[in-house]
């Protein structure tokens, strides 16, 4: 898996409404075609699924699949050994401070429309 395919895993993994390749595009700050080449090829390996909107007709909605589940799950401890070594030239006030702000950000994205295309 590239990492490109992890971030759109990862923002994808979340409970409905699910987002559309758009929202995710923009989420990972991708163009839209980088995002659907990633979208198909995890389609292929059975990580994401695909479904149409209830409320928009044309948009199609991603969701990750059991066996993308399973896979994040397994990726947990690789992710958080790089994020280690990653943040370990920081002090612990200044990782706090920095996951802190990622998070401000993160809660921001999250309150974002989830339907807009």
């Amino acid at each position: 898996m590239t990492p490109t395919q992890y971030t759109v895993l990862s923002l994808a993994d979340r409970p409905p409404p699910y987002l559309s390749s758009a929202q995710l595009a923009r989420r990972a700050g991708v163009k839209a075609q980088t995002m659907n080449e990633a979208i198909n090829a995890l389609v292929r390996k059975g990580l994401l699924d695909r479904q149409g909107s209830t409320e928009h007709g044309r948009i199609i909605l991603i969701s990750v699949s059991s066996e993308g589940h399973a896979l994040l799950r397994d990726c947990a401890s690789a992710v958080d050994a790089l994020e280690e070594a990653f943040l370990s030239s920081l002090y612990p006030s200044e990782q706090a401070a920095l996951r802190n702000m990622l998070q401000r950000i993160l809660s921001r994205e999250s309150k974002a429309p989830s339907h807009s295309v």
